[in-house]
């Protein structure tokens, strides 16, 4: 078999059949019909005899959703998807992830997409903050309504980082945080990078979120990296979002760091938009 054939044997085993299945819901899990969506099939494609390099090509679709919500896109082959856009009419298409494999979804369980109407909008309180904190062990307050930390009072989170003092710039060292939900409130992380975090579930939430990091371990590294978690709060009368990240060591002035976004919905509403 000479070079051209295996190349287009390899081609063709990356183009495998197309068969997208997806579902598009409000915000309320209704299916919504006549959303316009538009979609990019990739594919792989011979070489050019002149510089020998694999090509790719993108191949368009266009769908629109019929009265049960769903559409599909078959019939030809591909190596993967990306969604270009999905539009209706006073209705804003949730963020979400872009790019899929050529199969993906099936009829029983399809790739569902989220919009919103563009008249739900809640009166929410947000706020970005970075608070410097003494890594020794010693808790902190957060109340998120008003953005502040504290080593005592109410609020909303407890925090603590814990590391060796001194250390040597440079060189690992084990140490450990925790973030717990005071006030009868929650926790429920959101691990899917690609989630928006636009409604929170009533259910899942626990107390404690806590990390560890060991000198030893491959890896090692003196911060949590931005966390995503859903917050209950006020005995579970309140919904929020935050993005925290806990920093064992950030500078000599500032040897600690909080790192914290926030939205939280004081309405009682789970809604976060």
């Amino acid at each position: 078999m000479g070079t051209a054939e295996v190349v287009e044997k390899f081609v063709e085993g990356k183009n495998g059949p197309v068969e997208f299945y997806g579902l598009v819901i409000d915000q309320n899990s209704n299916a919504l019909a006549g959303v316009d969506v538009k979609v990019s099939v990739q594919q792989l494609t011979s070489p050019n005899p002149a510089v020998m390099e694999l090509g790719t090509a993108e191949v368009p679709f266009e769908r629109i959703t019929g009265p049960d919500g769903r559409f599909e896109i078959n019939g030809l082959n591909g190596e993967s998807l990306d969604l270009a856009s999905i539009q209706k009419d006073g209705y804003e298409a949730e963020p979400t992830k872009r790019g899929f494999g050529s199969s993906s979804g099936s009829f029983e369980q399809p790739v569902v997409f989220k919009m919103w109407s563009t008249n739900v909008h809640e009166q929410l309180i947000t706020g970005e903050k970075k608070f410097q904190i003494v890594p020794d062990g010693r808790s902190y307050v957060i109340d998120l309504a008003k953005g502040t930390i504290a080593e005592s009072g109410a609020g909303d989170l407890k925090i603590w980082v814990k590391r060796p003092n001194p250390i040597i710039y440079g060189k690992r060292y084990d140490w450990a945080c925790e973030v717990d939900a005071i006030n009868g409130g929650g926790l429920l992380q959101e691990t899917d990078a690609s989630a928006s975090m636009f409604q929170a579930p009533a259910d899942g939430y626990t107390t404690s979120f806590s990390y560890k990091e060991d000198a030893g371990v491959n890896g090692w590294g003196d911060t949590t990296g931005a966390q995503r978690f859903y917050v209950r709060l006020n005995n579970g009368q309140e919904y929020g979002r935050i993005s925290i990240e806990l920093e064992a060591y950030y500078n000599d002035q500032t040897p600690g760091l909080v790192r914290l976004s926030y939205t939280i919905n004081p309405s009682g509403s789970a809604i976060l938009r």
